[in-house]
């Protein structure tokens, strides 16, 4: 039978940071209980402590006791169990922390290398409350999507917009273009609609919503066009569309 080697700290920290604190098997998380780290393939059928044979187990799912409580043989055993847990729990609130420190500790640093890409590429520096709102953006975005809307931001004008406004509207955009590949032709197609319509003011908040329901219903951008292309009110096209679904 293989001889159980002790878990490093080190090594039971990367497991737990890799799994996010949380017991694979049930999905409770630290420091709601406490974890361990469990072997995949058992130690005594010769399952090593490789990480990629270590998975984050909470007690209960570990020990395979579920939600019944630990016998109680004496009290000082009790007493003893109860610390250790105690101690287990403390130790993981310590690892939590450290791990949301290093999260923190990144988050700033992308933060000062986007400030930093914006002076270069506009000649524009953020003030303090400027950068604030650039970790906001990163939050809603990401570091990749916020460095390339402002990498294609070489004509923005300090002067006459708000950067971060200006920002987040090309994360927007070329977010939607790769969850809507469609969505450009629909702006063609509205655009269309725009100028053919003697009612769109009207009812132009319902315009891309109704394209968009249109061609996921089946009717294909080129039908759309045609349609958009030869009628002057909404109602006509609303009914053309009806006709052609």
């Amino acid at each position: 039978m293989a001889k159980r080697k002790p878990l490093s700290a080190k090594t039971r920290f990367e497991v737990f940071k890799r799994d996010s604190f949380k017991c694979q098997y049930c999905g409770r998380s630290a420091p709601e209980v406490v974890l361990h780290v469990d072997h995949i393939k058992p130690v005594k059928q010769d399952g090593g402590n490789e990480i990629f044979n270590l998975i984050t187990s909470c007690a209960d799912c570990n020990s395979g006791k579920g939600a019944r409580p630990l016998s109680d043989h004496s009290e000082i055993e009790k007493q003893k169990k109860e610390l250790d847990i105690l101690n287990e729990r403390r130790e993981q609130i310590e690892m939590l922390m450290q791990w949301r420190s290093g999260l923190k500790s990144l988050h700033d640093t992308e933060v000062d290398a986007l400030c930093e890409a914006f002076r270069d590429v506009t000649g524009y520096a953020f003030t303090e409350a400027g950068k604030k709102k650039i970790a906001s953006l990163e939050k809603k975005y990401s570091f990749i999507e916020v460095m390339s809307a402002i990498e294609s931001g070489v004509n923005f004008d300090p002067v006459k917009g708000d950067a971060i406004k200006y920002l987040s509207t090309i994360c927007y955009a070329e977010r939607e273009k790769k969850e809507k590949p469609f969505i450009s032709d629909l702006y063609y197609v509205r655009g269309i609609l725009r100028n053919r319509l003697r009612d769109y003011e009207r009812h132009s908040y319902k315009v891309l919503p109704a394209l968009e329901e249109l061609y996921k219903s089946g009717i294909s951008i080129d039908k759309l066009k045609a349609i958009a292309s030869c009628i002057s009110t909404w109602s006509q096209f609303v009914s053309e569309t009806e006709e052609s679904r």
